[in-house]
């Protein structure tokens, strides 16, 4: 009587479907544009500050950080862009007119507010299998999903007018650091699509010296 097996890929394969499952990511982003504030300013918005409304540090550089690259890829850098902790280091506070004044003096053109109303992490426990060609070995292991929403405004840095409003819906599982880095990717990235399709981007080079090389995250997904 012939016995039969699972084989070690098979076996792999069953183990990594449930796994891969916890490490899936959802992003729902809808935004719209002043189609009166496009039509009035045709040369587009030529430079942006980015500034992400949440407590952690961490967390803010990455959204930030991360968006100021996608908007300037999304607009083949017609459009600059900057974090605003790089204009305002979160050492210290600053009054209206600082950050007026500073605003006038970088010629910052509107200023993306990405407030996070909520980013929460659940964990979830399961099964975990590790093998080689000699043995294998089983045990619990935690996955962590971090759910975030978030309220995004382009807003003029001279007039205050609303040029474009979004809000946003994400899920992102994996490790709390690596969840935390791909919300950011996957917002920003999200938000800059948006943009360019909402004709928000300056229609001409800054520096028409030319474009320089796209920077590329090691951990970033097409």
């Amino acid at each position: 009587m012939n016995k039969k097996y699972i084989t070690p890929t098979a076996l792999a394969f069953l183990i990594l479907i449930p796994i891969l499952g916890f490490a899936s990511a959802s992003v729902m982003v809808v935004g719209y544009a002043d189609p009166e504030y496009i039509k009035k300013h045709p040369q587009g918005v030529r430079k942006i500050m980015v500034h992400a409304g949440v407590n952690d540090m961490f967390f803010r550089d990455e959204i930030e950080w991360r968006t100021v690259v996608y908007l300037e890829r999304a607009s083949d850098e017609y459009t600059k862009a900057i974090k605003s902790a790089q204009l305002f280091p979160p050492i210290k506070e600053y009054n209206e007119d600082q950050v007026a004044n500073k605003i006038q003096e970088e010629k910052i053109d509107a200023v993306l507010f990405i407030e996070i109303d909520k980013s929460d992490v659940t964990v979830t426990k399961g099964w975990s299998f590790s093998f080689n060609r000699f043995r294998g070995g089983g045990g619990t292991a935690a996955w962590a999903t971090r759910s975030t929403s978030a309220t995004i405004y382009l807003q003029d840095a001279k007039t205050k007018e609303i040029i474009w409003k979004g809000e946003g819906r994400l899920s992102v599982g994996g490790g709390r650091q690596k969840n935390m880095q791909k919300t950011a990717q996957l917002l920003g990235k999200k938000v800059a699509s948006l943009l360019k399709n909402a004709n928000v981007f300056a229609k001409e080079a800054v520096h028409p010296k030319g474009k320089s090389k796209p920077f590329k995250w090691e951990d970033e997904e097409e």
